[in-house]
Order: C-alpha cells, then sequence, then structure tokens
C-alpha cells in the first residue's frame, strides 16, 4: 500500500508541475530561439573554470571566434551568476568586436530577442536603424547591439545588462 501512495504522489506531482512549466515556457524556448535566429548557432560553451589563464574568473562561457563568420553572427548562451541562470546574446560587430548582452530585461524579467531582419525590425518598431536590434516584446523596446545599447523604440526602460566579455587566446569569453 506504501508503495501505491508513493508512485500516485510522484504522478500527482509531476501531472502539477506541467501547467508551470508550460507557462514559464520550458518546453517551447529551445524550439523558439532556434527559429529567430537565421545568422546564429546555438553552441556549447566551454567550460573556462579549469583555465590556466588566472586572470579569468568562472563561471563563464567561451567561444571560439571561428563560430562567429560574420558581422551581426550571434551565439545565445547562459552562464551562472549568483545561483541563477543568466541567458545572453554574443555578438560580432562589423569591426570585428564582440559585445554580451543579457537577454533578461531588468525591468520585468520579460526576455529580449535579437532581430537580425532589419527590415523587420523597422516595420515593427516604426524606426530606421541599419543594423539589428534588440527588442522587448513587454514595453514595446529597441535598442541597439554595440557598447552603448542606445534605445531607438519604445518608452523610457533600462537598456538590456551588457556582459564583460574577455579574449582568451582563440576564445571569446562572457564573464558571469
Amino acid at each position: 500500500m506504501s508503495n501505491n501512495k508513493a508512485s500516485r504522489r510522484v504522478i500527482l506531482k509531476a501531472v502539477a508541475s506541467f501547467p508551470l512549466a508550460f507557462t514559464l515556457g520550458i518546453p517551447l524556448s529551445a524550439k523558439a530561439f532556434k527559429k529567430a535566429k537565421p545568422f546564429a548557432q546555438t553552441l556549447q560553451a566551454e567550460d573556462c573554470s579549469t583555465s590556466a589563464d588566472a586572470s579569468v574568473a568562472g563561471p563563464i562561457a567561451k567561444f571560439s571566434e571561428s563560430a562567429f563568420p560574420q558581422a551581426w553572427s550571434y551565439v545565445f548562451f547562459e552562464v551562472t551568476r549568483d545561483g541563477k541562470a543568466m541567458p545572453g546574446y554574443l555578438v560580432k560587430l562589423p569591426d570585428g568586436d564582440f559585445v554580451a548582452y543579457s537577454s533578461t530585461c531588468p525591468e520585468l524579467g520579460c526576455k529580449f530577442k535579437l532581430l537580425t531582419d532589419v527590415q523587420a525590425a523597422c516595420e515593427r518598431f516604426g524606426i530606421a536603424v541599419s543594423q539589428p536590434v534588440l527588442a522587448c516584446d513587454c514595453h514595446g523596446n529597441a535598442f541597439t547591439i554595440d557598447p552603448l545599447a542606445k534605445r531607438v523604440a519604445g518608452p523610457e526602460r533600462k537598456a538590456p545588462e551588457q556582459m564583460p566579455i574577455k579574449r582568451c587566446h582563440d576564445k571569446i569569453c562572457v564573464l558571469a
């Protein structure tokens, strides 16, 4: 009888947790990002915690420069900060430099989307830009993808958090 209760309890917990997981978008998040990235790759970050470069503090994500074949190429990554997952985008700029931004909106915790289709971004936000933008659907904001993250559409809101990066030989390291 107690074995039956244990398995029933496991089943009830699983059934009860499904709506929460679905609401948070866990089953759909990977598919949504794959569809939204024409110039992107989802790469597995290399573990840098055992790096010989002692000046690089962990936890970090590390990607090969060869993963960025052209300007505006990007990868979606996730690092851990204070025990919390911190997703973001690492983008190669036209001048060959890189910039990394958290994909979490600092206002409400919504997810920024990297819009690489410039024409679609212009039509969607009624703006004139010549580069991809980070967009927050919660507020209708759009920000440039450069070291300054200038707001080009939407109400006055905080820009996405820029994450520190460092070159580690032929790798680009995103520091948490």
